[in-house]
């Protein structure tokens, strides 16, 4: 009875008007053997393939549109051990119960492997930093090196950083009057508030492809990366160095 009350909640989102609503589980698409994702990430792919539209692709995960509910959705499915990692990242509804303004909502998740090894969200429309600047009223590139600032303070790389020299001054690059337009929008804040909150690193939040429209906002299409996520899977390993003779 607890594990069903505690599915129950943890359901709960937002609608548009702000009212608590329940997002219902819905399966990937009904004609599709969900037994093949008990198979190899090659299997899983090639199944994809032959049923969907594959409209992305990055270093871990596939990206496929299907239809569900007579709409357009997106289907994000693992290629490698980094692409479970982002997914499960990826599957947090709290994330989405917090910034609903800056994130496409989820539909599902893989509930039968975990880490998940596929992940339904809503499709947002492409944007481009020209669309950006036209629905925030600032550059994107500007909002990115306030980013960048902000991330910097926070692990005490910024202004008084131990080691100036690696300091960038990355506030500098941005107009007066335009810096206190940015840190004031809600945008900014949700999305500095997200870093802090979730441990995500900036440098996703300030490469366009990463964005997207969604029912006329920007908002963040890939959060798939953590610090911890990138620290185990991206991080380049130090090379071991050569040992010296006595």
């Amino acid at each position: 009875m607890f594990k069903n009350v505690l599915d129950e909640l943890l359901n709960i989102s937002l609608n548009d008007k702000g009212d608590v609503s329940v997002l219902k589980e819905e399966p990937i698409p009904s004609d599709w053997d969900a037994s093949v994702f008990d198979k190899s990430f090659k299997k899983r792919l090639e199944y994809a393939l032959e049923r969907a539209k594959k409209i992305g692709q990055g270093s871990s995960r596939v990206v496929f549109e299907i239809e569900f509910e007579g709409r357009p959705t997106v289907l994000k499915i693992a290629k490698n051990g980094k692409g479970l990692a982002q997914n499960e990242t990826e599957a947090d509804y709290g994330l989405y119960r917090m910034y609903p303004d800056i994130t496409v909502p989820l539909i599902d998740h893989d509930e039968e492997h975990d880490p998940p090894r596929w992940i339904h969200v809503e499709k947002a429309d492409k944007i481009t930093t020209i669309k950006f600047r036209e629905l925030t009223g600032f550059p994107f590139d500007y909002f990115g090196f306030l980013l960048n600032d902000r991330e910097d303070d926070r692990e005490g790389k910024g202004k008084y950083a131990k080691k100036p020299y690696m300091y960038t001054n990355w506030e500098a690059k941005v107009p007066e009057d335009i810096r206190e337009e940015i840190r004031e929008s809600e945008l900014f804040n949700d999305v500095t508030d997200m870093m802090g909150n979730f441990d995500k690193p900036a440098g996703d939040f300030t490469a366009i492809q990463n964005w997207g429209v969604y029912k006329g906002r920007p908002v963040i299409i890939d959060i798939g990366l953590s610090s911890d996520v990138w620290d185990t899977h991206y991080k380049p390993k130090p090379k071991p160095q050569p040992v010296g003779r006595w």
